[in-house]
């Protein structure tokens, strides 16, 4: 089975597992059914370790990159560009102000994986999608 590498990335003090399994689902629905999924993750708290928990809570595998947040600040976007070279999406959970994930999304959306970004605000209830972008360069329908 062809494989779909998906790196689940965002601000480090994302923590809404909820809004962060919905987003995944939506862009998993079709591909799951045809594709091995496996996270990226780069073992940064936050959104990367909630992509973690979402692996292991669907059966998926995850390919990890980095050393549980020992990498320094300096050294993660050399690490990030390694990620997003193998990754086939990259869905990015950002509150429009973390320079660190800003970083991330502009090395990302230079390269050719699939591109998303869920933009979220703090409400009284956790983290509300405020808004979100898409850049796709392949059909989400999974390969046959």
């Amino acid at each position: 089975m062809e494989e779909f590498k998906l790196m689940v990335t965002g601000d480090r003090y994302f923590n809404d597992y909820i809004l962060l399994e919905k987003c995944v689902n939506i862009l998993l629905a079709d591909l799951k059914k045809a594709r091995e999924i496996i996270i990226v993750s780069g073992l940064s708290e936050g959104a990367n370790l909630l992509g973690e928990q979402y692996a292991a809570a669907h059966g998926y595998e995850v390919d990890e990159y980095g050393d549980s947040g020992q990498i320094t600040p300096l050294l993660r976007p050399e690490l990030y560009l390694k990620m997003a070279w193998i990754a086939d999406a990259c869905i990015c959970f950002w509150d429009g102000k973390c320079e660190v994930t800003k970083q991330i999304i502009e090395q990302v959306n230079a390269l050719p994986p699939i591109l998303i970004i869920i933009k979220y605000v703090a409400g009284e209830e956790g983290p509300v999608i405020k808004d979100y972008w898409q850049r796709f360069d392949l059909q989400i329908k999974a390969a046959g």
